[in-house]
């Protein structure tokens, strides 16, 4: 949700009313908790840099090649390198 990472587009969105409801509650609370949208073939942080990853309505989207580098992205940003590390992927619905 870009929005949320540009505080005036969302008070510009949320004044005229194009940015309403469940929505805006969203990306107020994204950008108070610091939640940071990115690319999934190269997310913006360091190698073993996160302790969990959150993706929600993506992964189905992706092509085998785009999969592939998404999840080598994941063991990266979890460090996920060293042997008997887990990473569970759950798809709802």
């Amino acid at each position: 949700m870009l929005v949320a990472q540009v505080p005036a587009l969302m008070t510009v969105l949320g004044a005229t009313g194009l940015l309403s409801g469940v929505r805006l509650t969203f990306a107020k609370a994204a950008q108070a908790g610091g939640i940071r949208w990115a690319n999934a073939n190269r997310l913006p942080v360091a190698d073993a840099s996160a302790e969990a990853l959150y993706s929600s309505h993506m992964v189905e989207h992706l092509d085998p090649a785009e999969m592939r580098r998404f999840l080598a992205e994941v063991r990266r940003v979890l460090g996920l390198d060293k042997q008997g590390e887990e990473f569970y992927q759950i798809t709802l619905g």
